[in-house]
């Protein structure tokens, strides 16, 4: 299943998709020409298939910077990274985070594909930690 709309801030892309009973939800929302990507939920478990969530930026754009902020229900931070090739392990201080839904937030300025402008571009969403 798949929707596409558009609004004043680009194209928005929802996607679902179902295999064997599973389901694996992601957004998608694109600015300018490049892509976000977040997925709506991660399982830190260790078993190697969505241990880490991560917000990505289309391969076609240079981030010039990048700030992800993650914060739990009570509006704690939680984890904050400026480096776009890390990603939130579901740990803070040390311990594991208690399964639920965890509010992120991106700040990011990036090169326009093909042209010479800087654009900042600013997303946010939820994402389901399940242990």
């Amino acid at each position: 299943m798949k929707s596409t709309k558009k609004n004043i801030f680009g194209l928005l892309t929802l996607a679902m998709l179902l295999f064997a009973g599973e389901m694996n939800a992601q957004q998608t929302s694109t600015y300018d020409g490049c892509s976000v990507f977040a997925a709506d939920a991660f399982t830190p478990n260790g078993d190697g298939v969505n241990d880490l969530f991560s917000v990505i930026i289309s391969e076609n754009c240079s981030p010039v910077s990048y700030n992800l902020r993650i914060y739990d229900r009570w509006g704690r931070l939680v984890y904050e990274s400026i480096d776009p090739s890390e990603a939130f392990d579901g740990y803070y201080d040390g311990q594991t985070l208690k399964e639920g839904v965890y509010a992120w937030r991106l700040t990011a300025r990036y090169e326009v594909p093909s042209q010479t402008r800087v654009v900042t571009l600013e997303d946010r969403g939820f994402v389901l930690l399940i242990r």
